[in-house]
């Protein structure tokens, strides 16, 4: 695995005795030098491992991980986790990555969208032919059901699993409990970043003393099974896999109704959906869920039952493969016929 700046993720690798290569030069703003220096890096750990195949991931990494395969000849395929040019990205980030897509849609051998939206609007902004953008859902791993009595919770658990950074909501969240003073909840909020502006909100609008800033954290699974509801207030997303593992956790959803969001959470069954920024509307939704413990349970065991026809890893995996095996195989295919054509021309010359 080749990254920029390590994660959590890559001590699971290396406890697996996967090679991880750290690429320094590989970070997510548009830095021309840096990008270039990427670029060459990423290619020399290309040509001393020699894959078959190379997958990249996320917009940046994905342009250079495109540029430096198909330099090197190697097959590529790139997973867009939502383009960067996706309603809710602020304009002047929107257009650059347009172009910059338009031109790498062409270096990999196919596309996988994480959802249909995606898929579509990669197909409207003319990223690549549709023969070549294939849609496959996130999936998470499979773990047992939690156990749910319909019960009153006193105080209703609320939960939010996001990084504090513009492309997440939390004021939204956060105005909209403001407007349920009255109600019996507490709020949970895990993830990175600076949550400092969040906190001070909250203690503006009189309910910090109700919120918990867990920061970032490796037991979600734990941390889900103990709320009562779920929310990812958001301005852009793809199809975030936090709502997967809400839905996998027999958690209701409300979630802002951006990009795929609406593939996983269906409005009123397994949860709701709220327009970008509405806090009325969130409030109401919410509302609904903190006064009705029986409305929670059929709404979580919904999301559970979509987890587990739809959003399994395994669902993922399969497809997944499918289009792997099927690009290193057309690679393979058109390399022989061009050593014939290579061939042959030899022949007649002789």
């Amino acid at each position: 695995m080749v990254t920029g700046a390590p994660g959590s993720i890559c001590k699971t690798l290396i406890d697996a005795d996967i090679q991880v290569v750290e690429v320094r030069d590989l970070i997510r703003p548009i830095r021309p030098l840096k990008d270039a220096r990427a670029i060459i890096e990423i290619s020399r750990t290309l040509k001393a491992c020699a894959p078959d195949l190379v997958s990249c991931h996320s917009s940046k990494a994905g342009i250079l991980g495109r540029i430096a395969a198909r330099s090197m000849g190697v097959p590529v395929i790139f997973t867009a986790h939502g383009w960067a040019f996706t309603e809710g990205v602020p304009g002047f980030q929107r257009l650059p990555y347009k172009m910059i897509e338009r031109t790498c849609g062409s270096l990999c051998d196919h596309i996988i969208t994480v959802c249909h939206h995606d898929r579509q609007l990669a197909l409207a902004a003319n990223i690549a032919p549709a023969s070549r953008i294939t849609t496959i859902h996130n999936g998470m791993p499979f773990l047992p059901p939690v156990r749910r009595e319909v019960v009153a919770s006193s105080p209703v658990r609320i939960g939010m699993v996001a990084r504090f950074d513009s492309q997440k909501d939390h004021d939204t969240l956060l105005r909209a409990l403001a407007r349920l003073r009255d109600k019996d909840w507490r709020l949970t909020l895990i993830g990175g970043g600076d949550a400092s502006t969040a906190a001070q909100m909250a203690a503006q609008l009189g309910i910090v003393d109700r919120i918990e800033f867990m920061g970032e954290c490796s037991n979600v699974p734990a941390l889900l099974a103990e709320l009562d509801v779920f929310c990812l207030i958001s301005k852009w997303e793809g199809f975030p896999r936090s709502i997967l593992e809400a839905m996998r956790a027999s958690l209701p959803v409300v979630a802002s109704d951006v990009a795929g969001v609406r593939e996983s959470v269906e409005d009123a069954v397994n949860g709701y959906l709220v327009p970008v920024g509405d806090d009325k509307i969130l409030a109401t939704s919410l509302s609904h869920l903190i006064d009705a413990p029986g409305l929670r349970a059929a709404m979580g065991n919904r999301g559970r039952a979509k987890f587990e026809s739809s959003f399994t890893i395994e669902r993922m995996l399969r497809p997944t493969l499918g289009i792997y095996r099927a690009v290193v195989s057309n690679t393979a295919a058109k390399r022989s016929v061009a050593g014939n054509r290579g061939m042959i021309r030899s022949l007649l010359r002789f």
